[in-house]
């Protein structure tokens, strides 16, 4: 039946198993997190959900746990990161697409932490633009990502921006 709707151009289909209205905007975010259900979106992926930066994300970004075997969605374009399974699950929230559907990604505090931890030299200028967001629109959860900080063992790295920032 799905296949019939397809094509009189009733439904379209956008990904595996998932199907749309034409009038309707596809949504990749929410196609890979439901495709992908053990990952988490972040690091650039997550910065742009939560609107800590302008720029939009060239590469689908999503961590999972060291057990999982993420051969699958490496092979589909994502650019897959593993973390230990102690620490996969801190900070793990929902947040809304562009186009208003709900996906798994890490808290801005994990994400920051994450960005910062991946960074070999001196962040980024995108790095520290989005810390300065997130701490010009929550200055009173410096606290919290300071404590994701000590989880993800960054703090040493981080401590001295939050100070120069605040």
């Amino acid at each position: 039946m799905l296949a019939y709707l397809v094509s009189k151009g009733v439904l379209c289909r956008s990904g595996r198993g998932v199907y749309t209205l034409p009038e309707t905007m596809d949504d990749w975010f929410f196609n890979f997190g439901n495709r992908y259900r053990r990952g988490i979106y972040s690091h650039g992926c997550a910065l742009f959900l939560f609107g800590l930066t302008d720029r939009t994300p060239h590469e689908l970004e999503m961590t999972f746990p060291r057990s999982y075997n993420a051969t699958g969605a490496r092979a589909s374009g994502i650019r897959c990161h593993r973390v230990a399974d102690d620490v996969f699950e801190a900070g793990r929230t929902e947040v809304a697409t562009p186009v208003g559907n709900l996906v798994s990604a890490y808290s801005p505090e994990r994400t920051i932490c994450d960005v910062f931890k991946q960074s070999r030299s001196a962040p980024s200028d995108e790095e520290i633009g989005a810390l300065k967001r997130f701490l010009q629109r929550s200055p009173s959860r410096t606290g919290d990502i300071l404590a994701m900080a000590r989880v993800l063992k960054v703090d040493r790295t981080l401590r001295p921006y939050l100070e120069a920032l605040s």
